[in-house]
């Protein structure tokens, strides 16, 4: 059995995630199958005889592919062999994130150049941050900021408050710069001033960081992430794509 996959964001990581089993001595395969190309981005095989979640990952093509998501017994004999699938969803990566528009894919409703539910800090300029499509880690866009090297801090800022108190969280992005000053992205607990998360980006090509931290032990307090160049006195740009934000 298979089920086309339409409208995909091309050049995105999607996860698979399924229910599966199978009932005689045959195991059993998802797969994610590009027909234009011939090619299989992803795929997991299995043999559990009980109800167990399995998922795998892939990363789509180009727009315009006929990309299927395909399940079957991984041999035709013997004869009288049954599996089952249940629950068989594809879904973009980011889509567990805590992030609303972690990937920059759509723009402001009043703002063509500004990500939608993000903003810009006091001193950033509207050209210094914008959403740019012709260079990305992923998907349909990313976020740009630009520092002219004037000392006005140029910024992007989300604002967070739907954390659990207490719990464990991993952050991770991609990032990458095109000149000496860097970037930095940080978590910072509004409430407190406690800069929960601090990294910074010295790489010209994409790269992927990560951290850990945790959140706040009282419920009320409004949490930011923070885009911004790592030195507002110094000519650079910086580049975002991919932030996730997943419980531990």
């Amino acid at each position: 059995m298979e089920q086309q996959v339409d409208a995909y964001e091309p050049n995105t990581p999607y996860m698979v995630s399924y229910l599966g089993k199978r009932y005689g001595a045959v195991g059993y395969r998802a797969q994610a199958y590009d027909y234009t190309t011939g090619t299989i981005p992803g795929q997991a095989y299995f043999t559990n005889t009980a109800w167990t979640r399995h998922e795998f990952g892939f990363t789509t093509p180009a727009a315009g592919h006929d990309v299927r998501i395909r399940v079957y017994n991984l041999s035709a004999s013997p004869a009288g062999q049954s599996i089952a699938f249940d629950n068989v969803h594809a879904y973009p990566a980011l889509a567990g994130t805590q992030l609303a528009n972690a990937g920059f894919e759509t723009a402001d409703r009043w703002d063509a150049t500004l990500p939608r539910y993000w903003k810009r800090g006091a001193t950033t300029l509207a050209a210094n941050a914008v959403l740019d499509t012709a260079d990305r880690s992923a998907g349909l866009g990313s976020l740009k900021l630009v520092s002219a090297g004037s000392g006005s801090l140029q910024e992007l800022i989300y604002t967070w408050k739907g954390y659990m108190p207490g719990a464990g969280y991993t952050f991770s992005f991609d990032g990458k710069v095109a000149g000496a000053a860097g970037g930095r992205v940080q978590i910072v607990d509004t409430s407190t001033s406690a800069v929960l998360v601090d990294e910074t980006v010295s790489s010209t090509a994409w790269t992927t960081v990560s951290a850990s931290f945790t959140a706040p032990a009282s419920h009320d307090h409004t949490l930011q992430v923070i885009l911004q160049p790592n030195d507002p006195a110094v000519s650079d740009m910086f580049q975002v794509d991919q932030l996730q934000l997943i419980s531990q």
